[in-house]
């Protein structure tokens, strides 16, 4: 190869170089709640929810959520009840609570259980959906238990779901629904890594 060759060579590869910089520099940098959101997805994947404690206009209901097969979770629910989440699909498992899911008050209100049942899981697709579609993701402040907390915005703006995580962690600590027919709220009781197998 020639001196003059050589040299073409490097300029080539610094024009290269130069317009992937540029085309880089274009693309739109993350907002600083896209990044919280990412830090939070993490944290999600890392760790999944087992017991919460689910307020349903003013009944305290206990939930636990484990791991099934096939990428689905049971919500064993204190009532006797129990969900199969799949996805952000829920389907409950007794002939009552499906025909009362056709309406729309009862469909809302299975939607509420699975959301506040402590899914990591459906946390995270939930969040996923909301930065795919390029809607805002931190939405407020709050406190739990005396907890610093950010509020952060899950699925679509209706009916309004609403993670609570600590602000220096991002570790999940509650939620919230709040829908047409349905107002209900959950505070996350216990949760383990997802190399447990334990939660969901």
């Amino acid at each position: 190869m020639t001196l003059r060759a050589a040299i073409r060579a490097l300029a080539g590869v610094a024009a290269i170089a130069a317009g992937a910089y540029f085309l880089v520099s274009l693309l739109p940098h993350p907002s600083p709640g896209e990044r919280i959101a990412v830090r939070a997805l993490d944290v999600l994947q890392q760790h999944r929810g087992t017991r919460v404690m689910i307020d349903l206009g003013g009944k305290r209901l206990a939930a636990r959520c484990r791991q099934l097969p096939h990428w689905r979770s049971l919500v064993a629910l204190e009532d006797g009840s129990r969900l199969i989440l799949t996805g952000t699909r829920v389907v409950p498992l007794d002939g009552e609570r499906m025909l009362a899911g056709r309406t729309e008050a009862g469909g809302q209100l299975l939607s509420a259980q699975a959301d506040l049942a402590g899914s990591f899981q459906l946390y995270s697709k939930e969040l996923i959906g909301r930065l795919q579609n390029g809607r805002p993701v931190v939405v407020g402040v709050d406190r739990v238990r005396g907890i610093p907390a950010l509020r952060l915005r899950l699925g679509r703006d209706r009916p309004r779901v609403e993670l609570l995580v600590s602000r220096r962690k991002l570790q999940p600590l509650a939620a919230r629904y709040d829908g047409r027919y349905v107002h209900a709220s959950m505070v996350l009781l216990g949760s383990a890594p997802a190399s447990s197998g334990r939660g969901c």
